[in-house]
């Protein structure tokens, strides 16, 4: 899914008047455009709709990416486990698939 589409939903669903979302970050013509998939939007103003909304860049990713994890998110992850177990074996085969 879009940003755009998620950022829409995330509104909806927290029931967040435009208004109180884009404050003074935005005109509420730039936002339209932008929900509707017309355009981008600076990144400031994507921060700062997401403060709003109370998410994370991330969380925008992992919601936009139907609720999985980004392969990079899960190779880190069996790292993390790997060197927490201090399985050896586990941290060469990272190795081995990050070269």
């Amino acid at each position: 899914m879009e940003y755009h589409k998620v950022i829409s939903e995330l509104r909806t669903n927290k029931n967040i008047k435009v208004s109180d979302l884009i404050g003074d970050n935005m005109s509420r013509s730039s936002y339209n455009r932008f929900i509707s998939g017309k355009t981008d939007i600076y990144s400031q103003h994507l921060l700062a709709l997401l403060d709003q909304l109370h998410v994370s860049f991330s969380e925008l990713e992992y919601i936009a990416s139907g609720y999985n994890t980004s392969k990079e998110d899960t190779f880190f992850l069996k790292v993390v486990l790997a060197a927490q177990a201090k399985d050896h074996e586990g941290l060469v085969l990272c190795y081995r698939q990050a070269q």
